[in-house]
């Protein structure tokens, strides 16, 4: 099923982009974001420096890990070791 919602979600981008494109006018152009990985449609002659300084996304993701680790480890133990306590969610919380 997820592989359906994928493409499903892919075929919905294209076609919205398309639209935009053909109101508006603007060349589109493949993007590779990810070497390795299928290119990304993106606005002909935006150069990579502008949106790498408008998008966030990434940067939002590589914080993450470090934030869940800030969250997950609350305090040590007597010895100094990290004793690690089960994160809930603000639903389980509220619950309790």
């Amino acid at each position: 099923m997820y592989v359906h919602a994928v493409a499903a979600s892919a075929l919905y981008n294209e076609l919205g982009m398309a639209e935009v494109y053909e109101a508006l006018g603007p060349a589109s152009e493949p993007r590779t974001v990810t070497p390795g990985r299928r290119p990304v449609m993106g606005v002909a002659g935006v150069p990579h420096e502008l949106i790498r300084w408008t998008s966030r996304r990434s940067d939002q993701i590589a914080a993450c890990p470090a934030e869940l680790e800030d969250e997950y480890v609350t305090a040590v133990d007597d010895v100094g070791e990290p004793r690690f306590l089960p994160v809930l969610s603000e639903r389980a919380r509220i619950r309790s």
